[in-house]
């Protein structure tokens, strides 16, 4: 029987070899090029649409909301001046500690706690607002015009100082790079965390001189921060508890690159107990100026201690990120703001 002649192996390689190259080209041609840069366009045209309608309609529910709280404050105030029940007006300007985008943040929680029949926040602050942006002019015109009652304003309320302190565009400007340790945190503090205290100071003292000039004993209320988390954490939602599968980072984090950028820890090492106390001691700092304002202008300012307030300090389990605590963990924040203004009134 005739044996089957076999082909050489040179012969079966190199047409393994063409089979696999030709099957991994892609031919890119001009037109190609053209079409897939059209069609990114056309993407980009839309999501961009899509962006726009998304904060137009957010800031429509926004300008609704105040309208209806205005409203509704205007009711209740009738009602108590018929009664002959206390009611009371506050103008609260600020940052996310007063109006979280994604929770319920102090001024909520006070208006829970005093209740729509006995007071209304006139609530104009906004996420990620800085202190330098908050005498503004509409802060200036709800000043001078009062509440819808035309009556006197009980308080004005200011939560500033955070994003400018604690904002990513600022942050690693107050840190000395790391070199190796051994050191108290308020070494790797720089100097120039004074010049902004400083700058800060100023512009409560504007802000204090602007409501004394506007109504004679009218207090302004300022808080201190509760120390943060520089753990990494970003917003990412309403509520991590209930999306833990959502990743997606739309604002922060606002500390850890900072630390990370001047060589405290690398990408994916444990938040390093450093960085917690130099967070600490910066924030603390921030507190001591304020409260150096309140003795000095102690018929006009008052300040609201929140620092240590959540316990543990810098508990994972308190905040839903790196600068905003969870929607009850400002519940118990605004319980000392809440005391301190019926104090006072």
């Amino acid at each position: 029987m005739e044996k089957k002649k076999k082909l050489p192996r040179a012969t079966k390689k190199p047409a393994a070899r063409a089979k696999r190259s030709s099957a991994k080209k892609v031919t890119v041609t001009s037109q190609s090029l053209r079409l897939a840069a059209k069609q990114a366009d056309v993407l980009v045209r839309r999501t961009g649409q899509a962006y726009v309608e998304k904060a137009t309609e957010l800031e429509a529910a926004r300008i609704e909301r105040r309208e209806a709280e205005r409203a509704m404050g205007a009711y209740y105030a009738a009602g108590a001046r018929r009664t002959g029940q206390p009611f009371y007006n506050f103008l609260a300007q600020g940052d996310s500690w007063f109006d979280y985008t994604c929770g319920f943040a102090l001024i909520h929680w006070l208006q829970v706690r005093f209740g729509s029949q006995s007071a209304y926040f006139d609530n104009i602050a906004a996420s990620g607002r800085t202190l330098r942006q908050m005498l503004s002019r509409e802060f200036k015109e709800k000043l001078a015009a009062g509440p819808p009652n035309r009556v006197p304003w009980n308080g004005v309320l200011l939560s500033g100082g955070g994003n400018d302190i604690c904002g990513d565009h600022r942050f690693r400007d107050w840190l000395k790079p790391y070199d190796g340790g051994g050191h108290p945190p308020e070494y790797y503090i720089t100097t120039a965390l004074d010049d902004e205290l400083g700058t800060l100071q100023g512009i409560y003292e504007e802000a204090i001189d602007l409501v004394r000039k506007t109504a004679k004993g009218l207090r302004v209320f300022v808080h201190d921060y509760d120390f943060a988390i520089p753990d990494g954490r970003c917003v990412t939602g309403r509520s991590p508890h209930l999306r833990a599968d959502f990743h997606f980072c739309f604002a922060g984090p606002w500390t850890w690159p900072a630390f990370e950028d001047r060589g405290f820890h690398k990408p994916g090492d444990p938040v390093p107990q450093l960085t917690k106390d130099i967070v600490t001691a910066i924030l603390k700092r921030f507190a001591d100026m304020l409260a150096g304002l309140e003795r000095k202008y102690s018929d006009h300012l008052v300040l609201v201690r929140t620092q240590g307030v959540l316990v543990p300090i810098q508990a994972t389990k308190l905040w839903a990120n790196e600068l905003h605590p969870y929607d009850d963990s400002f519940e118990v924040l605004a319980k000392p703001f809440y005391d301190k203004l019926r104090s006072y009134l």
